[in-house]
């Protein structure tokens, strides 16, 4: 065991070397996140700037825009019409979601990882998290649900980047959770002292995520350590989190399950049927394998 934690330890510290190199310049994320971060609107020829410095990048937005996951009833010309119609928020997700999957999409896995039902988890969780917070509204002085959205989107990164460079170990750990029928987190903590939630958000803040997403990523196991500022939108990232593994095995929404874990640790009087209602009107899940699969082919 003491190997295999410094093992873990050794490959934490690697990361910013080991980090996938997104395909567009490192300044682009912080800067949209700090330009979308306001509740009001700003000139659209902000964001298209910032966009528009990566060659390339504004198509591909297009291309997701005009995609049957939004289902516009008009077609999406340029990329101030996508922000308008999307809002800038929108707009960074789908930016999320194309440089993630492209720079994940070069790096070889082991053959038994399936980045796309990983990429398929995270959207799943960033829309059950959405419906969450329409049925319990997170506190004003905490994040919004955009940003928890984004959050969701990028929880389970440490997964990806433990298969892409660990290898050995992401098989292993894989077997044990497979072999003891437990969560792969508890694996990953049995099998050498860390999880993946530690080395999602070690990544993401060296991509420049604001440190209150990824305090959310680094916590969606645990989200009772987080900083009592995040404690609520924490809790709801945890169950959604639970939720997307139950959403996995249901196959969709109405049919899931919605155990008592979930309300334990959402904290809040809620009525089930009624979080569950908000959940299924949230996650149209055909809608959801679609734009997983769009963002991987883009």
């Amino acid at each position: 065991m003491k190997v295999r934690y410094e093992k873990a330890q050794a490959f934490l510290a690697s990361l910013t070397a080991k980090s996938p190199e997104l395909p567009f310049e490192p300044r682009l994320l912080p800067e949209l996140f700090a330009a979308s971060s306001d509740n009001y609107a700003k000139d659209v020829s902000v964001i298209s700037a910032l966009v528009e410095r990566s060659p390339g990048l504004a198509t591909r937005i297009l291309r997701l825009a005009n995609s049957a996951y939004y289902g516009m009833h008009t077609e999406v010309s340029s990329l101030s019409h996508a922000v308008r119609l999307l809002g800038m928020n929108e707009i960074r997700n789908i930016i999320l979601q194309l440089g993630v999957s492209s720079a994940i999409a070069k790096i070889p896995m082991p053959k038994d990882f399936q980045f796309e039902k990983v990429w398929e988890h995270q959207l799943f969780t960033a829309n059950i998290a959405r419906g969450i917070t329409r049925a319990i509204p997170l506190p004003s002085n905490s994040i919004s649900p955009d940003e928890l959205y984004a959050a969701g989107l990028l929880h389970d990164m440490g997964k990806t980047m433990l298969a892409a460079h660990c290898q050995e170990d992401w098989i292993a750990i894989n077997d044990l959770a497979t072999n003891e029928n437990i969560p792969f987190n508890e694996a990953e903590e049995s099998y050498w002292g860390i999880d993946h939630a530690v080395v999602g958000a070690r990544m993401l803040n060296y991509w420049g995520i604001p440190d209150k997403l990824t305090e959310l990523v680094n916590w969606h196991h645990q989200p009772h350590y987080i900083n009592s500022a995040y404690l609520a939108p924490a809790r709801v990232l945890s169950a959604a989190n639970l939720l997307a593994h139950n959403l996995d095995a249901a196959g969709s929404p109405d049919t899931m399950s919605m155990p008592e874990a979930v309300t334990s640790i959402l904290l809040a009087e809620v009525d089930p049927e009624r979080l569950q209602a908000s959940i299924v009107a949230n996650c149209d899940i055909g809608r959801m394998r679609s734009m997983a699969k769009k963002s991987l082919e883009e």
